[in-house]
């Protein structure tokens, strides 16, 4: 579950994998391999081989990985753009002071 957790932490505001240039390469060739595969495809089934796909299935299943493929490794491997940060659990200036009128002191115990 904490390797779930770090992995989505990734794709917040801030955080980035630790060698963001070798998954930006992977992006690239990712990006660029995949409609070759779908043409691939095309081909073969012009040559007479049957693929339960017709075009407009491989096209919209190859622009669909490319899409989820790249938005994914955009979030990941940057530290500007991403999902809101996580925010403080019990940020500083929460709670208003409130002060004790008899003791002259904040009722929170200086949490606020």
């Amino acid at each position: 579950m904490n390797k779930l957790l770090a992995l989505l932490d990734l794709f917040r505001k801030g955080n980035a994998v630790a060698d963001p240039q070798l998954w930006k390469n992977r992006q690239i060739a990712a990006t660029l391999l995949l409609p070759t595969f779908g043409a691939l495809i095309a081909v073969l089934r012009a040559f007479g081989l049957e693929v339960p796909l017709d075009d407009t299935q491989i096209t919209q299943l190859v622009t669909g990985l490319v899409v989820v493929i790249n938005l994914l490794l955009t979030y990941s491997t940057t530290d500007k753009v991403g999902l809101p940060a996580k925010p403080d659990r019990d940020p500083p200036g929460r709670f208003p002071d409130i002060q004790d009128p008899d003791a002259d002191t904040n009722i929170l115990g200086g949490r606020g």
